[in-house]
């Protein structure tokens, strides 16, 4: 399976509804895998550790210092904990 999205489409635009407003959803992820999400500068964001075996992990749009990260672009890395060479790189733009 490819990391992150659907690769062909550009990746999904994920609304979520009026519940789900501070999340983003990662899908089509590996079963057990770790996203760290960082700035365009390199600082890290936040570490999600993907461990329950479905294809899709929350991100709950706060940082490992718990705050709330600014509007701006953010870099995604995403490295299969059981194939660590597959990693995948994706932008993520938080509008607040």
């Amino acid at each position: 399976s490819r990391l992150g999205g659907q690769e062909k489409d550009g990746g999904f635009n994920y609304t979520g509804g009026a519940i789900n407003q501070n999340q983003v959803q990662f899908v089509n992820i590996p079963a057990k895998c770790t996203i760290n999400i960082f700035t365009t500068t390199g600082d890290l964001v936040a570490s999600v550790r993907h461990i329950s075996g479905t294809g899709d992990e929350p991100w709950y749009l706060v940082t490992d210092n718990n705050q709330r990260p600014v509007s701006g672009i953010y870099l995604c890395h995403i490295r299969n904990d059981s194939a660590p060479s597959e990693v995948k790189m994706l932008k993520l733009v938080v509008l607040r």
